[in-house]
């Protein structure tokens, strides 16, 4: 049984995978999503304002996870928080090496993300999500619903763009695979290809649809079971 432990995008929570976890249930992979610690589930506040306490925390939350066979999987920021994590546990007889590290709709740790979320008022922020398709289609029309999850999807971006990337040892030394969706308007193509650069093999593939590739959401679920099921495999 391999572990398919996965990052959610910002703003999110864990439950975002719950349809990943159905449809795996009862076959070769395990999925288990990743809960960053927020004082409420969606409403709240983040607790860790820095990637390296987040980290650290989500390497010790899911050090079972990390002592067996897996493959990090992440989605936007989530592909961030994989990359670190495989960084972290890289090396560290503590733990197994990952099977492969696969990000989708991501930017390249070396650059910064696109947005810079302390510029946007919640009504610009909110506009944003709706473009790149953020938004559940039945909160369009009620953006006042939609007001008590900023805060905590603000601290999620702040926590992105003050990042600051370590380029000492920065390649990770398993398979990395990438996901690029050909409509993204948040990463921008040269983001997605700058991943290039962080590891030996690399492979770098686009998807229809946009950063949360909502024209085929199965396809993608698909895509990464294959990769994680393909680098499980005995060499």
């Amino acid at each position: 049984m391999t572990t398919l432990l996965c990052f959610h995008h910002a703003g999110g929570a864990g439950t975002t995978f719950r349809s990943w976890q159905n449809d795996a249930a009862g076959s070769d992979l395990a999925v288990v999503a990743a809960q960053l610690p927020a004082t409420r589930p969606l409403t709240g506040r983040r607790v860790h304002t820095d990637t390296a306490a987040l980290v650290e925390h989500l390497v010790q939350t899911h050090a079972a996870e990390l002592r067996g066979p897996h493959v990090l999987y992440g989605h936007s920021m989530g592909g961030l928080l994989a990359y670190l994590v495989a960084r972290r546990i890289g090396g560290d007889p503590a733990f197994a090496a990952s099977s492969a590290l696969v990000v989708a709709a991501s930017w390249s740790p070396r650059m910064r993300p696109s947005i810079d979320v302390d510029a946007l008022t919640d009504t610009e922020l909110v506009d944003l999500l709706i473009e790149i398709g953020g938004i559940p289609a039945d909160l369009v029309a009620r953006r006042e619903w939609l007001a008590p999850m900023l805060p905590l999807l603000r601290d999620d971006l702040r926590m992105c763009g003050g990042y600051r990337h370590d380029p000492v040892a920065d390649r990770v030394t398993v398979p990395l695979h990438v996901i690029g969706a050909e409509g993204d308007r948040l990463v921008r193509r040269e983001q997605t290809d700058g991943w290039a650069a962080l590891g030996t093999p690399v492979t770098i593939e686009y998807r229809e649809g946009g950063h949360f590739f909502e024209t085929d959401p199965q396809g993608l679920r698909s895509r990464v079971f294959e990769i994680a099921r393909a680098a499980a495999e005995p060499a």
